[in-house]
């Protein structure tokens, strides 16, 4: 079962702009169900770390995706300045 959920590719599959609003909804959403499905019986590890690498890409994804448009508006910001 774990190896069936890949919501990373879902993610990866979306529009950036849709990405954004959506990214941590699903990151959360993947760790309850890692939670959820490890406290019913315990997942082999190679299961544990498949849920476990799409949450960790997920959280990084959405970093780069906050400092982006963070630059991006220092960048609007600095632009319109001068």
């Amino acid at each position: 079962m774990p190896f069936d959920i890949c919501t990373l590719v879902e993610v990866l599959e979306l529009p950036l702009n849709i990405v954004w609003e959506e990214i941590s909804v699903i990151s959360q959403l993947t760790e309850n169900l890692l939670r959820s499905l490890s406290q019913k019986k315990p997942l082999k590890r190679n299961e544990g770390t498949w849920l476990a690498f799409q949450i960790a890409y997920l959280q990084a994804l959405q970093a780069i995706l906050e400092q982006e448009a963070s630059l991006q508006k220092k960048y609007t910001h600095s632009t319109t300045q001068t």
